[in-house]
């Protein structure tokens, strides 16, 4: 599985004026997913997918401090995010 982020950044927030864009994407690899997903009515968890998606949103962040180090855009930051809001929500876990 694989997941890809493309982030954009502008100097406002209106987004006029955008600085840049920063793309990177993690792939992983779960053994046992056929059961997983059996067990799970045909789809992986989204805890679980939320969890890649932090993992890859973290390296972006730190991807992101490299690539800007020593330019204008040093020290521009991307917030923490709450990786389950990216789903529904639901009365169960899923």
């Amino acid at each position: 599985m694989s997941i890809t982020l493309s982030t954009n950044f502008f100097a406002e927030i209106e987004k006029t004026t955008k600085l840049g864009q920063i793309t990177s994407s993690g792939t992983f690899e779960i053994y046992n997913i056929d059961q997983i997903v059996s067990m799970h009515d045909g789809k992986i968890p989204n805890i679980i997918l939320a969890n890649f998606i932090g993992v890859v949103l973290a390296t972006t962040r730190g991807f992101l401090i490299l690539k800007t180090e020593s330019t204008i855009m040093s020290g521009v930051i991307m917030p923490i995010i709450n990786t389950m809001s990216f789903f529904p929500q639901t009365t169960s876990e899923e």
